[in-house]
């Protein structure tokens, strides 16, 4: 498979395609308080985004967890002082923006949250 190397920059951009292929996942909220405990399953949701065609069974904990965690991924990639500044991610040359956006978050997640990052 070839790849290419995104910047934080360009990741953002795609993150922005995915949120104009699957529009239903920037519908989901605002997070609560008592949504923490949604949060494993918001993670087990998002490693499954790339064959996701809407919310399924996601509770509307879960749904507004999802929005608030990539927001706020959006967020730190586009802020300059952000450690995801000068971050690069490796994706697929040849797909589409939005699951180029996909592999990025699951590699976030690996990194960030290994004990919940079993892939669907």
């Amino acid at each position: 498979m070839n790849t290419i190397t995104v910047s934080a920059d360009q990741a953002a951009g795609l993150v922005f395609e995915l949120f104009k292929a699957k529009p239903w996942i920037n519908q989901g909220g605002v997070m609560q308080p008592e949504d923490e405990c949604a949060e494993g399953d918001a993670v087990r949701f998002l490693l499954s985004i790339e064959t996701a065609d809407g919310w399924g069974a996601a509770g509307d904990s879960v749904k507004r967890v999802v929005n608030s965690l990539l927001l706020d991924f959006l967020a730190k990639l586009m802020h300059p002082a952000s450690p995801f500044s000068g971050r690069q991610w490796r994706v697929p040359a040849d797909g589409p923006a939005w699951r180029q956006a996909a592999v990025i978050l699951a590699d976030e997640i690996r990194h960030s949250h290994g004990h919940l990052a079993t892939r669907h």
